[in-house]
């Protein structure tokens, strides 16, 4: 009979994960590569956490690649794809955890609107799209994670987070 840590292998995958600087993104990417994956992240440029991730990733034996983007520019973003794509990373897993929210009177500025969906809804689009489009021009199967805030509308008071509400 297998084990537990048998049946929930990564052995030999890749993924490529958003928001693994950070939170519940660290965590989960930990999981990952302590499950065995290698890990690609894709995050901003001089990333404050980006030593708690490479840290905790080389601690399970697993191989870090970063890559700079910000998920919130559409054509960064799919030029970034290409660039892990050209580096020959074939990942099995995209896990994208990439997210923000800046609370604000209701009355905000349209940039930070813009700016949290960027982030939140078109980055996730975005990246879905380029991860799922590169496994059928390769023919394989894949696994997409999206996270979501569900307590977010809870734990927050409106009206100070309407774009953070509508967009994770």
């Amino acid at each position: 009979m297998s084990s537990l840590a048998d049946m929930f292998s990564l052995q030999g995958k890749t993924a490529l994960v958003t928001g693994a600087t950070g939170g519940l993104g660290l965590s989960m990417c930990l999981v990952l590569a302590e499950a065995g994956a290698d890990i690609v992240s894709i995050q901003l440029p001089n990333d404050k956490g980006s030593s708690l991730l490479e840290d905790g990733v080389q601690a399970q034996g697993r191989k870090l690649s970063v890559f700079t983007a910000d998920v919130g520019d559409s054509d960064v973003l799919r030029a970034t794809m290409k660039h892990i794509w050209a580096a020959g990373h074939v990942c099995d897993i995209l896990l994208n955890c990439a997210g923000l929210n800046q609370r604000s009177p209701i009355e905000q500025k349209t940039r930070l609107f813009d700016l949290i969906l960027g982030v939140n809804l078109k980055g996730s689009y975005v990246i879905g799209q380029e991860f799922g489009r590169r496994l059928v021009e390769l023919g394989r199967p894949g696994k997409i994670i999206f996270t979501a805030s569900l307590t977010l509308p809870m734990l927050m008071c409106p009206p100070m987070n309407g774009p953070a509400w509508i967009s994770k």
